[in-house]
């Protein structure tokens, strides 16, 4: 006996079986976005720490080389390392700039060569991009008034103990930031889990959290 089988039963997906697929594909998106969520939280905290401890390390080489560290940060391409200068090279600001622009302009002599740095390899042998999904939101540093979010920012630590004041802040693609804050005594840094200005940062007494 033969069974025939109808067009309604070969017609396809039924209604209800679509939106028991729906539903699985929803449960398991909802099952796994809050695993995204730690994963990147666990790579800014972990971007937080790695640099917290290449800060000291350039601080600590400062001190013992005489040489002038300074952080070197790559906004453009998600990058940053450490550099060298001679124990001579002074800390630019905006109003430093403005004077040594006015005296070059009356100068006949050639101005002499700016003291160049070069990359230290010793702490960072190459170039350390920032882990996937995290991204520098900007930097604030004694040398600019205004937070820098594109290009080349700075930050110098000096044989003599100091460090330049300054504040990096991250994002990542779940829009979590931090701010990571470096003191201008021994090197130290402070972890905030949440947007702090240079301002704000530095105003406070004490200790913000260490990363």
């Amino acid at each position: 006996m033969t069974r025939q089988i109808s067009a309604k039963q070969t017609a396809g997906f039924s209604l209800i079986e679509m939106l028991v697929v729906v539903s699985i594909i929803a449960l398991m998106m909802g099952l796994m976005l809050p695993s995204m969520t730690t994963f990147f939280e666990l790579s800014i905290e972990t971007t937080g720490r790695t640099l917290s401890s290449t800060i000291q390390q350039a601080y600590n080489a400062a001190a013992i080389t005489g040489n002038v560290y300074r952080l070197a940060y790559d906004l453009d391409n998600e990058q940053y390392w450490v550099e060298y200068g001679p124990p001579f090279t002074l800390l630019e600001t905006k109003e430093s700039l403005e004077r040594k622009e006015r005296r070059e302009r009356f100068q006949t002599d050639k101005p002499k060569d700016v003291p160049t740095f070069t990359q230290d390899k010793t702490i960072t042998r190459t170039k350390v991009s920032l882990p996937r999904g995290v991204l520098f939101k900007d930097i604030e540093s004694e040398q600019s008034d205004k937070p820098i979010t594109q290009g080349l920012a700075y930050a110098h630590y000096f044989p003599h103990g100091l460090s330049e004041q300054s504040v990096v802040h991250f994002q990542d693609t779940s829009n979590h930031t931090r701010s990571l804050i470096t003191q201008s005594l021994l090197g130290t840094t402070d972890w905030s889990y949440e947007y702090v200005s240079r301002k704000k940062a530095f105003e406070k007494n004490g200790r913000i959290h260490s990363p």
